[in-house]
């Protein structure tokens, strides 16, 4: 796979110069079905009408798109280029015929010359010499007809010849073409990125956050995984679990030891150790420690967001289990109007009990 840019000429439907365009060429491989962006591929409207068959540029002949290894992928198209395309393309049936008639004329033409010069000289022709006048006679008729094509609607899009196992993606557009790079390859490696390796038992850097009476230890932050997720540890002693809520992102969290008692959209069921337990973004819902014995959860939220919130909101304790802050009433009512202060930054909603 590979990006490049190139020179060539011609001229784009989105009003790129006719003359000196640049061309962004990508590589994907022959097997890879390629995406493309939410856009039409020819002017990049926002809202393409439907996807279409793209013209190749330069096919060997014009509508057989499979040929020499070439092959046929929709793109986008908004409804006006559609409509364009449909008038230009209704001029190709004049020209199809005039180039067939212009050309059979012309070779019809030689070819009676011929004969009339091989009887002035007493010569017979083979009957071979006619299957060649034949198939210049389809290429004459082909060619123009391709010129014209070439010359009524120059292409956005260009999708070469493979190379081995890739195929050459060629746009005019460069940030077109840039979103269909991020949607096709792989990105490169960020080594500024480290590798991250928490241990919740003994890594003292950790931060512990006590909050309803929980304790949540945040062992990756959305900062360490590139903005994609966040992984909380959850310590729920009995008795111990957040309010009904709602929030929008996923969560999912794994229970690894005890059970919990979850409630979604009203419905409640029970999650014992070794069970995973996915929550849509936006679902109201909560869980609680109805056992007797702690129970402790894998959180993980994406995107992340919810262990900043914890920070914020929640009280540093020393370990994964605590102990507890002794907090009075005064202190009590503090840290709700803070978590309620707070829930809207972090797109957090608190709902009344069911």
């Amino acid at each position: 796979m590979g990006f490049r840019n190139g020179g060539a000429a011609g001229a784009c439907a989105c009003g790129a110069s006719r003359d000196t365009p640049m061309w962004t060429t990508i590589k994907l491989p022959r097997t890879q079905q390629p995406i493309f962006p939410d856009r039409c591929v020819a002017c990049g409207a926002e809202h393409p009408g439907e996807a279409s068959f793209v013209p190749y540029s330069r096919p060997p002949i014009p509508g057989l798109f499979n040929l020499s290894g070439l092959i046929a992928v929709k793109a986008p198209r908004c409804n006006r280029c559609r409509r364009t395309d449909l008038k230009k393309a209704a001029l190709l049936i004049p020209v199809c015929l005039a180039s067939l008639a212009i050309t059979a004329l012309i070779v019809l033409t030689l070819l009676a010359s011929l004969v009339e010069l091989a009887a002035v000289v007493n010569v017979v022709l083979p009957q071979w010499v006619l299957v060649p006048l034949l198939l210049v006679i389809a290429c004459a008729s082909v060619m123009p007809t391709w010129v014209f094509v070439r010359w009524l609607r120059p292409q956005a899009i260009e999708l070469g010849p493979s190379s081995g196992d890739e195929v050459d993606f060629r746009f005019r557009d460069a940030q077109y073409a840039r979103d269909f790079e991020a949607l096709n390859m792989l990105p490169a490696d960020d080594p500024s990125r480290a590798l991250t390796v928490a241990q919740a038992e003994t890594d003292s850097g950790l931060p512990h956050v006590a909050l309803v009476g929980d304790v949540y230890t945040i062992l990756v932050t959305g900062e360490q995984t590139g903005g994609r997720y966040a992984l909380i540890d959850m310590f729920v002693p009995p008795g111990g679990g957040p309010p009904p809520h709602r929030h929008d992102f996923e969560e999912m969290f794994h229970v690894l030891e005890g059970e919990v008692e979850v409630l979604f959209r009203g419905a409640r069921s029970a999650a014992r150790a070794g069970a995973t337990v996915n929550i849509p973004a936006n679902a109201p819902h909560a869980f609680r420690n109805v056992a007797d014995r702690p129970a402790r959860l894998l959180c993980l939220v994406t995107p992340p967001g919810l262990e900043q919130y914890f920070l914020e909101v929640g009280d540093r304790v020393a370990t994964r289990t605590g102990p507890l802050p002794v907090l009075d009433e005064p202190a009590r009512a503090e840290r709700l109007a803070r978590a309620m202060r707070l829930a809207p930054k972090y797109k957090n909603e608190f709902l009344p009990p069911p």
